[in-house]
């Protein structure tokens, strides 16, 4: 079975052809490898250098920080975030550039903080060595200066800005109280409103089930038969006497158009007078059609002793229906006009309940941080020291003329062996 496998491999790939195919082909490997290697060389060689300086900048704080320094809410972590990005600002940056004379932009600057310690990494690139080390130490530079500026006023800039934003909420909450105030006030007039159409709609029903039922019981299911008969033929010649009553308006209409008519100022009159009335007939008709439908939509479903009983039933629950809910609808009309108090909320009302609950506990937790302000005035500076005096490490960060030459030759090598698999 050993041999079986061996001789199927050997079928599926020759070795003896495929490294004759390289032998042969080895001039083109060569050519397009050096080729690849050539052209990735010339090509880094043409771009621009850049380089990268790297300085690390150590956050600690004064050994005579006490526990009630206003910085007690920001751990040293969060420090260290907070001036990682006061680095990157277009502010910031905006000083760096006025002190150096030229302009550095975000782009050019590379800000971390280490894992788990205090360290600030600070990379600044420039096509200039020279340069891009001058950055990153003027950036250190300025960074201490506006920690000590910023730290310097912090309480007094704190209290100032805590001020403004408690004079602010109070307006805000001033402002969502009378909004919320007025949307309770129309919420309940609604609401009221609502109740009494509701109350006036389930009064119509019943007085309408009640009548029905009063009618049913004065008459009987084949009482109902007879009757649906009559009506229907009525409806037949209603319908008839309106249609009589179309073709005598449209003659009349037609005579108007006569010019005889339209000379004859008494005759005009006459037709004009019996338009008018057929008009009244014909709406006159139609509202009685319309009643003898309505009659015979009631009388259809009572043409049999079951189907009238079942109506009975069904207009005796729906009664008691009504009734039940015109009773809940008189208590909730009675309990809004007694307490003012609205029972279903919208979502405007709960909106600015929100907006409420949250500018008052803002409001609560500025007037707690004011307080803490002025009771834990301790000057505990930050500090900001550089690990060493001036950026040491300024490496070419592009081109990477090395990685991107190998790299060509690679490329080029493997395009040159897949011509070569497949003309073979």
């Amino acid at each position: 079975m050993s041999n079986e496998f061996e001789n199927t491999f050997d079928d599926a790939i020759d070795f003896k052809r495929l490294f004759a195919a390289l032998r042969r082909w080895a001039w083109l490997l060569i050519l397009v490898t050096v080729l690849g290697v050539a052209s990735a060389y010339f090509y880094s060689r043409q771009q621009i250098p850049v380089y990268e300086a790297t300085t690390n900048v150590l956050v600690t704080r004064n050994s005579q920080q006490t526990i009630g320094d206003i910085s007690q809410s920001l751990n040293l972590t969060q420090l260290v975030e907070t001036y990682v990005r006061m680095l990157t600002l277009n502010e910031f940056l905006g000083i760096v550039s006025e002190r150096l004379g030229y302009t550095v932009i975000s782009g050019n600057v590379k800000v971390a903080a280490l894992t788990n310690t205090q360290v600030i990494q600070l990379h600044a690139q420039d096509t200039d060595p020279a340069r891009a080390a001058l950055i990153a130490d003027t950036m250190v530079i300025v960074l201490g200066e506006q920690n000590e500026s910023l730290q310097a006023g912090r309480y007094s800039e704190a209290e100032r800005s805590l001020d403004i934003q408690i004079a602010d909420l109070e307006t805000r909450i001033a402002d969502v109280q009378a909004k919320l105030d007025e949307a309770k006030t129309d919420a309940l007039v609604k609401q009221i409103a609502e109740a009494q159409t509701n109350i006036d709609a389930t009064v119509s029903a019943i007085k309408a089930v009640t009548l029905d039922l009063q009618r049913l019981r004065t008459m009987t299911w084949y009482g109902a038969r007879f009757g649906l008969r009559e009506k229907e033929s009525l409806l037949v010649e209603q319908q008839a006497q309106f249609d009589r009553l179309n073709a005598q308006l449209a003659n009349q209409q037609t005579k108007l158009t006569d010019p005889q008519v339209q000379a004859d100022a008494n005759l005009l009159s006459s037709i004009q007078t019996q338009i008018t009335y057929l008009e009244g007939q014909i709406e006159k008709t139609h509202l009685s059609i319309e009643d003898t439908q309505k009659e015979i939509e009631f009388l259809k479903p009572l043409i049999t002793e079951g189907d009238f009983n079942s109506v009975v039933v069904e207009k005796e629950n729906f009664l008691k229906t009504q009734q039940s809910l015109l009773t809940s609808y008189q208590n909730v009309y009675t309990n809004l006009l007694s307490t003012e108090d609205i029972k279903r909320s919208t979502n405007e009302i709960d909106n600015l309940r929100q907006n409420l609950e949250l500018y008052q506990n803002r409001y609560l937790d500025l007037l707690n941080s004011r307080e803490n302000i002025k009771n834990q005035k301790l000057q505990n500076i930050p500090t900001i020291e550089q690990v060493s005096p001036m950026p040491r490490q300024k490496d070419l960060w592009k081109p990477r003329t090395s990685l991107n030459t190998l790299l060509g030759g690679v490329a080029g090598l493997i395009l040159a062996l897949s011509f070569v698999l497949c003309a073979t």
